[in-house]
């Protein structure tokens, strides 16, 4: 049941994040024949009236794409820098072009290879551009995504799971909405994701409660605290303090109350975090 309206499923994020690893491994590779191309250029055109500043420009451009796209594929595909390191990939279209004939003579450079090598870079800056564009997009919404524990207490444990189980109050069969987390007395409560806080105060027997709006779809909801420290309204990045550890409202002691919820449905919060499964 909690599965049901969840949108993107966490395979497929994974998917796309696998894909995003693998186009950035073959544009690194192209960069790299690139580079080469460059180094072989800068010792043969000095004699023709060609930029070689200018095709060198180009190319550390591109690299300075590729450190960019290394950076932001940290985030979305962990472990794929390992991948960038490998050899292979596919052709650049051109490339046989871009290689200089040793029978040549000293410093001749065929004016059909320097333009390819422009053209090559020109379209290799475009799709690194592009592959950029989409990795920052998911970048952020793996951000907004609740993907962290919300206790920081080493010593933190789960004490009743997302489902039915007995009423730790009535011992009747009822389904719990949330995930509820044991740690120490006024320990800190943390934003699961980057969002903004839409509710902040005092909910019946939810007792203190934050509720933030990560975009997506998704909100998570943190309650029994014994301090509020946000506002409505304020924005937070994944990981910021915004409540302390308690038992207001309706619970037989000190824990956190925390539940997601995704397109107006409530969903297990293990499905999105790196929680234990048992």
């Amino acid at each position: 049941m909690a599965s049901v309206g969840l949108g993107v499923s966490t395979a497929v994020l994974w998917e796309k994040r696998n894909e995003n690893s693998q186009e950035l491994v073959n544009r690194a590779n192209t960069i790299r024949d690139l580079t080469s191309t460059k180094s072989g250029l800068e010792d043969t055109v000095l004699d023709q009236n060609l930029s070689i500043e200018t095709l060198g420009a180009q190319v550390d451009e591109l690299e300075q794409l590729e450190d960019r796209a290394r950076s932001l594929t940290k985030t979305v595909a962990p472990g794929s820098e390992e991948e960038l390191d490998g050899k292979g990939g596919p052709e650049v279209p051109g490339t046989d072009a871009l290689s200089i004939s040793l029978s040549q003579p000293e410093g001749y450079v065929p004016q059909a290879n320097v333009e390819e090598v422009f053209t090559a870079i020109q379209r290799t800056r475009t799709k690194l551009a592009k592959l950029i564009a989409d990795l920052e997009k998911e970048v952020h919404r793996i951000d907004h995504t609740p993907s962290v524990w919300p206790v920081t207490d080493p010593d933190r444990s789960i004490s009743s799971r997302y489902g039915y189980r007995k009423d730790p109050i009535t011992g009747k069969r009822v389904f719990h909405s949330a995930i509820d987390i044991v740690a120490g007395f006024g320990s800190p409560i943390v934003a699961a994701a980057d969002g903004k806080v839409v509710k902040a105060g005092t909910d019946g027997s939810y007792g203190l409660r934050v509720v933030l709006d990560h975009g997506y779809g998704f909100k998570t909801l943190y309650a029994h605290n014994t301090k509020i420290l946000v506002q409505l309204g304020q924005e937070v990045e994944k990981g910021d303090e915004i409540a302390k550890l308690g038992s207001t409202g309706r619970t037989t002691g000190a824990h956190l109350h925390y539940e997601v919820h995704r397109d107006g449905k409530l969903v297990n919060p293990q499905d999105f975090q790196s929680f234990p499964k048992r």
